[in-house]
């Protein structure tokens, strides 16, 4: 789960013996706590697979969680409850599968008991993988890596940790300061912009339209520089989104000063996004191919101009900024 994006991934998968995929999820996710059930660290049968946790993601805190809240069927309706359709894709197929479901029953529930919230209706992304669709298993393909300020075709063999290093796609250790790949390239201008190139070099696709529909964007950039740095000089005024949703998808149990202070910089953060959005829409409604267009219909929403004529309520605005002020 990525608190800051709203968003709840996930992954079910066979593994062999040496745990080698979710070794890569691990190190792909950065998590900063892992939920396991309770009792399981007594298991000799476990100790390989937490030692494996240990050193792979060693800042990361393992937490034991009652067997009682991983739960299938309190998990799907958990799922049904809190997903967001427009943006999830959690299928019968989905909602069916036992340890998946059990996982987000825990983990939920866990995140609303330390953060002292309850999560509004229908306000996550939950988004299922298939780990068969991505390029973790030692072969060979084609890989475009693509965010609005960078695009990339490479080809890459990318199968364990070991080839991250020996590649140099990433540093997997901070403390050791050198160049990779991805301190090479990156010059994202947000911080979501450099998660999404990080995640599509370490996970790229192998579905053929996708990487098909990614190469049709960066020849039309490639092709129109000047819209690219204006897209880039947009995105350079904006502010970090991250925690933003927060505001909306989190409802805590008691109101407090520190959560009024975050909810008007939040809202005031969002008075600057709505400003860049019209000229983004200018920019990108020419483009052609299909990921790009599809990103600009997004921009395109009726809900947007719909939140946006809010702020044209002077008392609202002069509400807000007497609140930051005081704060």
């Amino acid at each position: 789960m990525n608190l800051r994006q709203a968003d709840v991934e996930l992954n079910e998968f066979i593994d062999s013996s040496t745990y080698s995929r979710l070794k890569l999820k691990l190190m792909i996710a950065e998590p900063v706590e892992v939920i396991v059930a309770e009792n399981y660290m007594e298991k000799s049968s476990n100790a390989a697979m937490l030692e494996m946790i240990r050193s792979s993601i060693p800042d990361a805190s393992i937490t034991n969680i009652h067997r009682r809240f991983f739960n299938h069927s309190k998990g799907a309706e958990l799922v049904l409850h809190l997903a967001n359709a427009e943006v999830s894709n959690c299928d019968s197929n989905v909602l069916q599968k036992e340890f998946c479901m059990q996982s987000c029953c825990a983990l939920i529930k866990y995140v609303e008991q330390i953060q002292n919230i309850v999560f509004a209706s229908k306000a996550l992304r939950f988004l299922y993988r298939d780990i068969e669709e991505m390029c973790l298993l030692g072969k060979l393909f084609l890989v475009s890596s693509f965010t609005l300020t960078f695009s990339l075709s490479i080809l890459s063999i990318v199968s364990d940790v070991g080839s991250w290093n020996n590649l140099e796609i990433v540093n997997t250790d901070p403390k050791k300061a050198r160049n990779s790949l991805l301190t090479v390239i990156d010059e994202t201008l947000t911080s979501g912009g450099s998660r999404l190139l990080r995640s599509n070099l370490l996970q790229p696709s192998t579905n053929e339209d996708v990487i098909e529909q990614r190469l049709d964007a960066v020849e039309e950039l490639v092709n129109n520089p000047h819209v690219v740095e204006k897209l880039r000089q947009l995105l350079d005024n904006t502010c970090n989104l991250d925690h933003f949703f927060n505001v909306f998808v989190e409802s805590p149990h008691e109101h407090t000063l520190r959560t009024a202070d975050f909810h008007v910089t939040q809202l005031l953060r969002l008075k600057r996004i709505l400003a860049v959005i019209p000229p983004l829409r200018q920019n990108l409604k020419n483009f052609k191919c299909k990921l790009l267009s599809t990103k600009s219909g997004l921009l395109s929403d009726g809900r947007i101009d719909t939140i946006k004529s809010c702020w044209t309520n002077d008392s609202i605005q002069t509400a807000l900024l007497a609140a930051k002020k005081v704060h």
